[in-house]
């Protein structure tokens, strides 16, 4: 929470037991966590990628706390483009253990939301960071997942047919 009130998106005020945030409206939980998400892709592409993971980190702890509790599809597109950054920044960062942490709690959220599309780009960068280990194994299995067609849609954008 702190370097979210650095960067000036919240203000906390230590009271007697806990901090408190002045953010109630779920509208502006959203709000900083997009803003957040902005200020972590450019700090991610300024090579400043601990900070941009700390950010994000933050925000995942503000976002579970106040916003998840709903599940529709704003909250959905907020939470996978947070996580999905968040993973960009492990893999800059060659944090492979992280990465893969990631990875699977990403696949975990996707699955349940029925993201295939999703689900194949994650899987990919499993795929990556076992490469990189040099796991060569592992990572054919992970890039053949990435690219096979999980059900009959997969790959159809809409208003294809296939006959």
């Amino acid at each position: 929470m702190l370097l979210l009130a650095r960067f000036g998106f919240i203000s906390i005020s230590k009271g007697s037991e806990h901090e408190t945030t002045d953010m109630d409206s779920i509208d502006e939980i959203i709000q900083t966590i997009l803003i957040s998400i902005v200020v972590s892709n450019f700090l991610i592409n300024t090579c400043r990628v601990s900070k941009a993971i700390e950010l994000c980190k933050e925000c995942l702890i503000l976002f579970n706390d106040k916003a998840l509790k709903k599940e529709n599809e704003p909250f959905r597109l907020v939470y996978i483009g947070l996580w999905s950054v968040l993973l960009k920044g492990f893999y800059q960062n060659d944090d492979h253990t992280n990465g893969l942490d990631c990875c699977t709690k990403l696949l975990n959220f996707l699955r349940g939301c029925g993201e295939r599309t999703e689900e194949g780009k994650i899987t990919f960068y499993q795929a990556k960071f076992y490469h990189r280990q040099s796991k060569y194994i592992e990572a054919k299995e992970f890039y053949k997942k990435s690219t096979r067609p999980h059900d009959r849609n997969w790959g159809k954008t809409k208003g294809s047919h296939v006959s």
